[in-house]
Parts: structure tokens; sequence; C-alpha cells
């Protein structure tokens, strides 16, 4: 944790008082900002695109509630999703096809795959590969291609834990 007691100026010291997070790299200041201007209990949430699943009222849970909802909103991945950046831009101009997010937990991968859905239009479903079987696969598919033919919209499919698909879960799924 890094050290944010202040100095004689006011400021913190070490890198917290660049605004630097010292273990993520994160500048505080900014995600301060951010989260001082977020509803977290007693408000209303903001409604959100229908590319998002989870329960958006005052029930669901404070992560779901603090989730970003805009690429703009996403903190830490500049380097990938920041003005000008190339995935950025194919995100923005809606020529993203096929990606393949990987890092540890609470990177921000699940997140990432319901902005661009939202900035796509896209029709967006996921589920985790742990927890689903061969059926559910297939429902999965039958209810992209229902969307497609039904909408005209493309479908992002979000896939957690795809590594831990069995050969005839890869099967179905191809």
């Amino acid at each position: 944790m890094p050290d944010l007691t202040p100095s004689r100026g006011g400021e913190p010291e070490s890198l917290a008082g660049r605004g630097i997070d010292q273990r993520t790299g994160v500048g505080l200041a900014r995600l301060l900002e951010h989260l001082r201007h977020r509803p977290l209990f007693d408000d209303p949430p903001v409604p959100r695109d229908t590319a998002h699943a989870a329960q958006t009222d005052a029930s669901a849970p404070l992560a779901e509630r603090m989730r970003p909802r805009t690429l703009d909103e996403f903190v830490g991945q500049d380097t990938l999703v920041g003005r000008g950046r190339p995935l950025r831009q194919a995100i923005e101009n809606d020529q993203l096809r096929s990606i393949i997010l990987w890092g540890p937990p609470g990177t921000g991968k699940t997140t990432l795959a319901g902005l661009i859905a939202s900035a796509t239009r896209a029709h967006f479903i996921a589920f985790s590969a742990v927890l689903s079987g061969i059926k559910e696969i297939r429902a999965v598919m039958a209810e992209a291609e229902e969307a497609r033919r039904r909408t005209g919209r493309r479908t992002i499919l979000f896939i957690d834990e795809i590594h831990r698909f069995n050969k005839a879960q890869q099967d179905a799924f191809l």
C-alpha cells in the first residue's frame, strides 16, 4: 500500500505524491476523482445498456455498481484503450472482429468485453466454460443466430475460463 501521509505541502509523499499506486501503477488522483462522482449505496443506479446482463438496481453487488460504463471510465489500461490507441480506434469504429483477453483475475477482462459490446452496439452474451456444458454452448450459439436474424446485430460472446473446455465442449463450440 502506498504511503498517503501528507507532507509539509499537503501532498502525499513518495510515488503516491505523484498520484501513482506503487503496486498497480494506476493514478490514484484519477481513480479517486472517478469514484467521487459515482453513486455507491443510496443513489439510484444509472441505467445501462442492455448489453450488460447483471442487475443495475440498488441490490446489485458493489463491484457491479462500480463497473465502468464507458471506455473513458475504464481505469488502468490506457496502453490498450486510451484515446488514439489501435484497440480503442477499432472499438469506436466498430471494426473489432475477434480478440482474446488474457490476464489474472480482476484486471478488467469481463468489464472490457461488456464495454466493447456497448460501444459497438453488439448483443453481449457471457458464460463460464466451467459451469457450461454442450447444451448451454448450443443454446448460446442459437441465441446469437436468433439475435442476428431478428435485429441484425452481431453478438459478442464472452467465455470466461475458456481454457477449461474439454474436447467435447470444444467440438460443440467450433
